[in-house]
């Protein structure tokens, strides 16, 4: 026999050819239909649809014009088809309230208008929890965190090498390192009380401590009060310790995405694949977009600006920070820049659409195909000269 099943507000519907119904499943409450719809339409089997699965096995065909429902039906073993406009699903959703009327469900038309509005609204706070727990909008937080700290963290070695400057100026030129220079200003604080042990508990030894230690003893630099070492140091303790958080997140972020985009990761890297997911606005929007989209991501003011003045486009955006294509030179970079794309394109939608886990079989395939653009392009191209040109040929 031939049956239809009909989601509505009020629960499923087992429904005949007549639109006359056989069998049917209420939702217990709106919280259930809310969740219950959502899930449909995710491909998962809600409990109430699961209490009705039972009764739908004794027909030999059932139509549906709900893709969710089709596609749970069918994972369960039974013989489903789908009709996007059915007359007789259409019909009875039409004709619900008089049912439900008829049938003592609901009091009043205004009842049933009532519970679709709280329906609606329930399903509305799912989605938007949904979408909030997802890991990889978390992992573009983490990577915006990340550029947060990184710029605290340079203002304040700044302000700590101008302070300590003061005092002791020429170990700004012999430290690099802004993490090492406000380490050494927390343990060593004046010049006076620098020493081998203490720089070699925080692994500086050999020619470098005498070094450093040479020049402090031959300083040009001016005084320091206590009260004003004091506080100096307080400021590198707390740049110190945003180094610390730093590490922290970025530990988490690998972790996060590893678990919400591991083909994107493992194809260009946890970093620079928050970056991406950050720039699209989640991994969904990165998947949808073209290679040709990917490549400049990041690079927007430059290509506008090149379609304005009609100047060179660029050739890629963040993925310059991938180590293969920025270690290049200058005229590999185009190739590689589309060829890393194409990967990562793939890598994308393989994370959003739930597919297998291929990236490592991605970074061979690009990584052979960087092989291949360094042995054939190991030359720069000849630059053509051109002849002639507008306004240049002799006038008669």
């Amino acid at each position: 026999m031939k049956v239809y099943v009909a989601d509505t507000v009020l629960g499923l519907f087992i429904i005949d050819g007549g639109g006359g119904v056989l069998d049917w499943e209420r939702f217990e409450d709106v919280e259930e239909a809310a969740e219950s719809m959502v899930g449909v339409d995710r491909g998962l089997l809600s409990r109430p649809l699961g209490r009705l699965l039972p009764r739908l096995r004794s027909y030999e065909l059932i139509v549906t014009d709900n893709p969710g429902v089709m596609n749970i039906l069918q994972r369960e073993g039974l013989k489903v088809e789908l009709v996007k406009s059915s007359d007789v699903i259409r019909g009875f959703r039409g004709s619900l309230a008089e049912y439900a009327l008829k049938e003592g469900l609901i009091g009043s038309i205004e009842d049933l208008d009532e519970l679709e509005r709280k329906i609606l609204y329930e399903m509305a706070k799912i989605r938007v929890r949904g979408v909030s727990a997802r890991r990889d909008l978390y992992a573009a937080q983490m990577i915006r965190a990340l550029d947060d700290i990184d710029k605290s963290i340079n203002v304040f070695s700044g302000r700590i090498r101008e302070w300590y400057g003061l005092h002791f100026p020429e170990l700004d030129k012999m430290v690099d390192s802004h993490e090492l220079y406000a380490k050494l200003v927390l343990k060593m604080g004046r010049r006076s009380g620098w020493s081998v042990e203490a720089l070699n508990s925080i692994g500086i030894t050999g020619g470098e401590a005498e070094r450093l230690l040479g020049a402090a003893a031959n300083s040009m630099g001016g005084d320091i009060s206590d009260e004003d070492l004091e506080v100096l140091r307080s400021f590198c303790r707390a740049t110190l310790e945003l180094y610390d958080l730093r590490g922290e997140i970025a530990l988490s972020l690998e972790r996060a995405m590893m678990e919400s985009t591991p083909n994107l990761a493992s194809v260009i890297g946890p970093t620079i694949a928050a970056r991406l997911i950050s720039l699209a606005g989640g991994i969904d929007n990165l998947a949808k977009m073209p290679a040709s989209t990917i490549q400049v991501l990041g690079a927007e003011k430059a290509l506008f600006r090149a379609l304005r003045t009609g100047s060179r486009p660029p050739k890629h955006g963040v993925i310059f920070q991938y180590a293969p294509l920025h270690q290049s030179p200058r005229w590999q970079r185009g190739k590689i820049a589309r060829a890393l794309a194409a990967k990562i394109a793939i890598a994308a939608r393989l994370d959003a659409y739930n597919g297998e886990f291929r990236g490592g079989e991605l970074r061979e395939d690009l990584e052979r195909r960087i092989a291949e653009i360094r042995s054939r392009y190991k030359s720069p191209p000849r630059k053509v000269k051109r002849r002639g040109g507008r306004g240049k040929g002799k006038t008669t």
